[in-house]
């Protein structure tokens, strides 16, 4: 140490660090061993504090939270960092960056700077982070009437309904857009449409018995509210009352639907009748008027313009009568309509016409009023009417013919991300695109033989929903008589949900082989970016937490990802993004590799140490290495990921149960990470050493003696005919032959229990001693064709 005195046995330490001493003397200096060592941590007057962003209450599964440490102070900006939450964190930056959260995040988070291991601040603050779960029900988003325009003034009303409920007590939440609303916790949210309100709505539910028990949120509605206001249109062909006949009166509202019209006849708007259509007949003369309404309590749209009808004397009615049964021609094609007044003559036609969106009727240009027909080349709508005499007296109008024109601009429709499988979520552009280089169309829509109420060239569905999959079709209009054709159809499927499913070959590892990672999703489709985790044990929890591997920060374009010179067991996981926004899958399962290389860090011990066992036995395993917390995992033969025991800091143990066959692969995982070696351990029906006294058992007993003996008798008969055939041989050699066969009859009966019928030949081989040679076949002939029945 700088400045300490060697000939002093004190010393003042000011700082914190690890301090040692020794001892030393004579010259040169004879040193004692190094002392034990003592550690001084200095903690300095810096300040720390810990603040989250946003600093919510409760955070919901999926949203991203920020802790930030700050240390006040001095100025020092070569501080690292000390997180802790409930233990401590590998984590020196200082920001702690969750993302997404999940229930698992719960806690209380504070952290400390740390200028070296010896000096640091005190702990900061504490935080809390409240993460909510949610549970399986289902929110959805309902408008009381399904209008495609609302306006300024209108009263809306959403409902929030939760499928699938059950008894459950709910209380609700909405949002706009960013901004939350309780709307009081009910399911209804009632307000008045004003430019402000426009938004996507969403709602979710909570359950009053646990509040941090939340449905997940339900599909977007979106509103847009216009800042005009309508007005009603009122029309009529004839303004004439013939006796005893009427006038149609037509009223309409060109903006959304829904409406129901409200007919009104005098200067002080006194209210005629209601109907659910724009027409009504009347037969008094007078001032009309009318307007729109629609909703509970009404929404009026303006007053129309009046329309004066007066009432004359008794009129004749024209008829008109088309050449054909179908009044839509193709471009080139016509029409011909004649025009008739019965029962007199003398009549000059008149032709009107209605050729655009106007409602206005005009003249046909180029009709000859002394002929009866005319020839339709374009598409609208036309009427008659004759007249005779000077000045001219007119009949009643004829009925309308409609003629409608198909022209020959093709319509193509296509989808943009033009995927075969959608997901909730998801943003979609079916677009019309009209060959012939006009621009002034205007489009419309069919999805399931249903119009839709969009006029534009895009239809943009976002986000794309289950309720939005079906056949999509369109055709341009130049008005409302000239449309193109119905295009192609394309189809869009929306899907509930993309599950990645991992896999990992081979699962089990020869040490440093290469292992390859095949991510799919399901059902398949096209566009995905894939990314690769490797799982990490944490003691906080019972899951893992998940780490990028390297290359994967940008996701891959192929759905595999290969490992090099893999060496330890580890879990990996996957999943896929695509689109923009960007749609992410959930994770996949966690595929793992196994290996029976055993880690410093972490090992698993099998007691007894075999891998084979029976349902009769009793099997521990226990963990150990360089960490202060284990469990024990399982994953069983076509079963699910389990622990076999939880995180402990006393040595982890698990006992297996045995009483059931199978197959499952047994490891250790620390609090700090790390995997152990891994075991795949069996478990047979029985155990052919257990005792048991049934039937099978005895029967086979028998049988298995009765064998023995026999074989014994067979051996013992084929020495006694070789000792026959040997009669000349001295006495002592017959001892010497009798003495082998009475030692080997120990070990042939050994042999035979094990099912060793080969020590027969042994047996013949140590008898015939003759010059060192034997004689296989001879020898095996003389033993396999003895007859037992034989007279000896």
């Amino acid at each position: 140490m700088t400045g300490s005195d060697p000939g002093g046995a004190d010393v003042r330490v000011t700082a914190g660090g690890e301090f040692y001493c020794r001892g030393g003397r004579g010259e040169p200096p004879f040193y004692t061993r190094n002392s034990n060592k003592v550690t001084v941590r200095e903690t300095v007057p810096n300040r720390a504090t810990v603040n989250m962003q946003p600093n919510w209450s409760v955070m919901y599964t999926g949203e991203t939270v920020s802790v930030t440490c700050q240390i006040h102070g001095g100025g020092r900006t070569e501080w690292t960092y000390e997180w802790n939450r409930d233990m401590n964190r590998p984590h020196a930056l200082s920001e702690y960056k969750i993302s997404p959260v999940s229930k698992y995040h719960s806690g209380i988070y504070r952290c400390r700077g740390r200028k070296n291991s010896y000096t640091i601040t005190d702990w900061s603050n504490i935080i809390s982070l409240t993460v909510a779960g949610e549970v399986s029900n289902k929110a959805a988003v309902k408008r009381q009437h399904d209008w495609p325009e609302i306006f300024k003034g209108e009263e809306i009303t959403l409902t929030c309904e939760i499928q699938a409920g059950g008894d459950t007590e709910w209380e609700y939440e909405w949002t706009r857009g960013n901004v939350r609303r309780t709307a009081d916790g009910r399911n209804l949210w009632v307000f008045t449409a004003s430019g402000s309100r426009s938004g996507d709505y969403k709602c979710r539910g909570r359950q009053k018995t646990n509040s941090y028990s939340f449905t997940a949120w339900s599909d977007p509605l979106r509103l847009r509210v216009k800042a005009s206001e309508p007005k009603a249109e009122l029309r009529s062909d004839e303004t004439d009352i013939p006796v005893g006949g009427s006038v149609m009166l037509s009223c309409s509202v060109t903006s959304s639907s829904g409406w129901k019209y409200y007919w009104y006849r005098g200067d002080k708007f006194s209210e005629l009748l209601i109907t659910q259509d724009g027409e009504t007949g009347v037969s008094q003369k007078g001032l009309y008027w009318c307007r729109g309404g629609r909703g509970n309590p009404v929404y009026y749209t303006q007053y129309s313009d009046s329309v004066t009808v007066e009432k004359t004397a008794s009129k004749p009615r024209a008829s008109v009568k088309p050449d054909r049964t179908t009044q839509t021609i193709q471009t080139g094609e016509s029409v011909t309509l004649s025009c008739s007044v019965d029962g007199s003559d003398g009549w000059k036609y008149y032709w009107y016409q209605r050729s655009t969106d106007s409602s206005v009727a005009q003249a046909m240009t180029g009709s000859d009023p002394d002929g009866a027909d005319v020839r339709v080349t374009a598409g609208g709508e036309f009427y008659c009417r004759g007249g005779r005499g000077e000045p001219p007296f007119y009949t009643q109008n004829s009925s309308k013919v409609t003629v409608r024109e198909t022209v020959p601009n093709r319509a193509t429709v296509d989808m943009q991300p033009n995927w075969s499988v959608m997901y909730p979520g998801e943003t979609v552009s079916v677009t019309c695109q009209i060959q012939g280089g006009r621009t002034e169309w205007t489009y419309e829509w069919n999805r399931k033989a249903s119009n839709i109420p969009h006029a534009l060239s895009e239809y943009k569905i976002s986000p794309v929903s289950k309720n939005h999959s079906g056949i999509y079709s369109c055709r341009g209009r130049k008005n409302s008589y000239t449309f193109t054709d119905w295009s192609n159809i394309i189809s869009l499927t929306v899907e509930d949900k993309a599950q990645c499913v991992l896999t990992a070959s081979p699962s089990w590892l020869s040490p440093g082989a290469s292992v390859a990672l095949s991510c799919e999703v399901e059902p398949p489709s096209a566009g995905w970016r894939f990314y690769w985790y490797q799982t990490v044990p944490d003691g906080s929890h019972s899951s893992y937490r998940y780490e990028l591997l390297p290359g994967s920060e940008h996701g891959t374009e192929q759905g595999s990802y290969m490992l090099d010179g893999h060496t330890h067991t580890a879990g990996y996981v996957c999943r896929a993004a695509r689109g923009e926004p960007v749609y992410y899958t959930d994770y996949s399962k966690a595929a793992f590799v196994w290996s029976g290389d055993v880690d410093p860090s972490a090992s698993l011990t099998v007691s007894p140490d075999t891998v084979q066992h029976f349902t009769s036995d009793s099997v521990s395993l226990s963990c150990e290495g360089n960490s202060t917390e284990w469990r024990v995992r399982r994953f069983p033969e076509g079963g699910f990921l389990s622990s076999c025991s939880y995180w402990t800091t006393s040595g982890s143990r698990c006992d297996i149960n045995t009483s059931q066959s199978g197959s499952a692969v047994f490891w250790c995982e620390s609090g700090s990470g790390h995997f152990s070696n891994s075991v795949n351990i069996t478990v047979h029906g029985f155990s052919p050493e257990a005792p048991s006294f049934s039937a099978s058992f005895t029967v086979g007993l028998v049988v298995r003696l009765s064998v023995i003996v026999f074989l014994l008798l067979l051996l013992l008969l084929c020495v006694w005919r070789n000792m026959k055939a040997h009669r000349s041989v001295s006495t002592d050699k017959r001892s010497a032959t009798q003495q082998t066969v009475n030692q080997l009859e120990p070990q042939l009966y050994s042999s035979l229990l094990h099912g060793d019928v080969c020590v027969y030949e042994s047996v013949e081989g140590s008898g015939n001693n003759d010059g060192g040679t034997h004689d296989d076949t001879e020898e095996d002939d003389n033993c396999n064709n003895v007859d037992p029945n034989a007279d000896a």
